[in-house]
Formats: C-alpha cells, sequence, structure tokens
C-alpha cells in the first residue's frame, strides 16, 4: 500500500487530538549514520538516536540480547529495537506484554521477504518464498504474534528495515498490510508515521479500549471468587445480552499466553466474575 495511503487510512490526523508537529525540521541525510553501518547490530543506536528527536512520546531500546523470555513461545523473541509510550510502564528489555510495536533490521537484500510488484500489476505476490526471505517472515510474525497475544488488541503496527528502505506493517487477525518501501534517508514518511503513531489515541495503536484495569476493591473480590493470587491483574468488560436487558460487566485476568502466528483465531477462554449475578461465569474475549 502507498505509505500516504495506509497513514490517511489507519492513523488519520484528523482523528489524533491536538496532534502537534515535531520541531525537529526532517533533512536528506538525517539517518545516514544508520545506513552507513557497517554491519546490522552497529544500525540500531544510531537509527535510535535519529529517531528520537522527531518522536519524543516514544521510548525506542534497543533490544537484540534483551529477549522476552515469557512470550508463549518456547524461543525468546528479541526485537531489535523495541518501542514503548512514554506514558507507560517501560522496562528494560522486551516485554511483549507491554511492548506498542517493535523494528526489525536485516543489513542485506537476500534477507528481504517483501517485493515491491510494478503499479500495474495488483495480482503479482509481493511476498518472497525463498528460505532467508520466509525465516525473516517469520521472524517478524513471531514478534507480532507475541505482542497480539500477551495484550487486549485488534491489531498492532511493526517496522522492517532493510538498508536504506524501510516497510511499515500493520498486523491483525485476518492479516497484514505492508507499505511500499520508503527510503527514509531522502523521504520523511517514516518520520511522519512515528510523528502521528505517538500522539494517536490508544485505539488507533490497536488497543481494545473495550477492555480496561478495574479499582482495586472490585479486584479483590473478583481475586477471591476465582482464586487468584493478590498480585494478579484483573480486568473488566461490558457483555450484552443476547435476549433483551441491559448489558453486564464481567471481570477476568489476562488469559494465559498462547503464541502463535498472527494470522488465526485469536480466542482465548479462562473463568470471570460476574458481579452483578455475584457468580463465577466461563468467559471466550
Amino acid at each position: 500500500m502507498p505509505v500516504k495511503q495506509f497513514l490517511n487510512t489507519f492513523l488519520p490526523i484528523s482523528h489524533i487530538p491536538d496532534y502537534q508537529r515535531s520541531p525537529c525540521q526532517f533533512k536528506k541525510g538525517t539517518f545516514q549514520m544508520t545506513i552507513d553501518a557497517a554491519d546490522e547490530l552497529k544500525m540500531y543506536g544510531p537509527f535510535i538516536e535519529s529517531m528520537g528527536q522527531f518522536a519524543p512520546w516514544l521510548v525506542l531500546l534497543d533490544t537484540h540480547c534483551q529477549g522476552d523470555t515469557e512470550n508463549g513461545y518456547t524461543f525468546q523473541t528479541k526485537p531489535d529495537i523495541s518501542i514503548y509510550h512514554r506514558s507507560g510502564k517501560v522496562p528494560e528489555g522486551c516485554d511483549s506484554s507491554l511492548m506498542d510495536m517493535h523494528v526489525e533490521f536485516k543489513r542485506y537484500d537476500w534477507d528481504n521477504p517483501f517485493i515491491c510488484p510494478p503499479r500495474d500489476r495488483h495480482d503479482t505476490a509481493f511476498i518472497s518464498t525463498k528460505p532467508n526471505e520466509t525465516n525473516t517472515l517469520g521472524q517478524i510474525g513471531a514478534y507480532a504474534g507475541a505482542q497480539l497475544a500477551s495484550q487486549f488488541h485488534t491489531h498492532c503496527f511493526s517496522m522492517y528495515i532493510i538498508h536504506d528502505a524501510a516497510h511499515i506493517i500493520r498486523w491483525e487477525r485476518d492479516g497484514a498490510i505492508v507499505t511500499e518501501p520508503i527510503y527514509y534517508n531522502i523521504d520523511s514518511a517514516l518520520i511522519q508515521f512515528f510523528s502521528q503513531f505517538s500522539q494517536a489515541p490508544p485505539e488507533l495503536w490497536g488497543i481494545d479500549t473495550t477492555v480496561s484495569l478495574i479499582p482495586a476493591s472490585e479486584a479483590k473480590l473478583a481475586r477471591d471468587k476465582l482464586n487468584l493470587p493478590e498480585t494478579t491483574a484483573m480486568f473488566q468488560t461490558i457483555v450484552p445480552r443476547t435476549e433483551g436487558g441491559s448489558p453486564f460487566p464481567i471481570i477476568f485476568t489476562r488469559p494465559d499466553m498462547n503464541a502463535t502466528i498472527p494470522f488465526c483465531c485469536g480466542t482465548h477462554a479462562c473463568p470471570a466474575y460476574d458481579p452483578t449475578g455475584n457468580c463465577v461465569v466461563f468467559f471466550k474475549d
């Protein structure tokens, strides 16, 4: 998808209250140190430093060696850069249950899974099937899958950078939408994405705003009913009745994480507490 269309569709400025343009002006060559890095590992630091000035609401962390061990997989997920909003909890490394977005870097074309088809060829596949490329696709898909599985999300964003080009990806359970390559050292579109993403309301990031944390007093009662430890975080949502009557709240904890590919049924099931009926119910989100 053309990046302008992507931004207008998924992060429209008209839906971002009090949007502020970055006081820093983009100049060609802003990311030259990133592109000139001798290898992939040396790209992370310059990118974080350069991008940070355009997105002060975000924290960008180099997490390539600080993996998430509690991600639902049998292996650590270690995105090259994990991104968090400053307004929330920021861990020291990668935490899929808190992460707002990740960035994965590759240095060479043989790792690039995305093919940019001609503009007049709507039926051309844009995914490569070669082993290196499919490995990369599995890697970034695993990171997105862990984020979707560990948070109450409708979708999430990530970024894939191959040397001097970037792709923004919007992941949801039905599939993924990938932008055309952004040559970020000469094109301000990537800066614009970071600016809009960092200031967007939670529902545009992908957070399911029908789910919320509950007060401590209500949480204690629900934990007692569900026989959960005192430190367990409790959430609430409103369930509509199917045969008339008023909607009612239910209280539940975060289900056990079972990470898989992003494109699948992401349903979780768990016991929940119905405070209206003062009983335990079965909940499937």
